[in-house]
């Protein structure tokens, strides 16, 4: 990732189990000094923590120069869902942008536990100039156009796109294709 010229990494499905290995990783990403900063706000990365080494997690990561170009005004971590969602509010050139990673589990009995919580936690924050949401959802907005297998049953894509619907927000993958042919499946 470090030979990418990206700014912020989004990851979802990290399967980080624990705080530890979230500082370690940290300590990987950011410099050894990064892993035992206490306050998270000076930190250039964030990870919500999954019981299960086998799914789950999330997690949000600058690059050196876009961490020294924001502030960061307020972290959240999920801790009940395993890891679905770490999201950060930044002020960026006056700007405020909330940046989320997503991973709505794959179990559709937990995923539409997880979804409206997500969905509770992105309506009662503090409002943003811009959202940016990127990851898994397991879900998806239409089971034709966006799925290989035309039975799947798509539990919580109606509360996935509802939520989208409250905010406002454009599915980047549509916009980009718009009067054109979707160029593959999501799912």
């Amino acid at each position: 990732m470090r030979m990418t010229k990206a700014d912020i990494f989004i990851l979802s499905e990290t399967h980080c189990t624990s705080e530890t290995d979230a500082s370690k990783w940290l300590k990987e990403w950011g410099g050894f000094t990064q892993g035992y900063i206490a306050d998270d706000k000076k930190k250039r990365g964030w990870f919500s923590i999954s019981p299960s080494a086998h799914t789950g997690g999330t997690a949000i990561l600058f690059s050196p120069k876009a961490r020294k170009q924001c502030e960061v005004l307020q972290i959240i971590k999920d801790d009940e869902f395993r890891g679905a969602w770490t999201s950060v509010l930044l002020r960026i050139q006056q700007q405020r942008v909330w940046v989320d990673a997503v991973y709505m589990p794959a179990p559709s009995e937990l995923r539409i536990q997880a979804l409206p919580a997500y969905s509770q936690s992105v309506l009662q924050r503090e409002e943003a100039d811009h959202y940016i949401s990127c990851g898994d959802w397991n879900c998806v907005e239409n089971v034709q156009l966006d799925c290989s297998d035309p039975s799947y049953t798509n539990l919580g894509g109606d509360q996935m796109v509802q939520l989208t619907e409250d905010c406002d927000w454009v599915d980047v993958w549509r916009a980009a294709e718009e009067g054109g042919d979707l160029p593959g499946y999501t799912r």
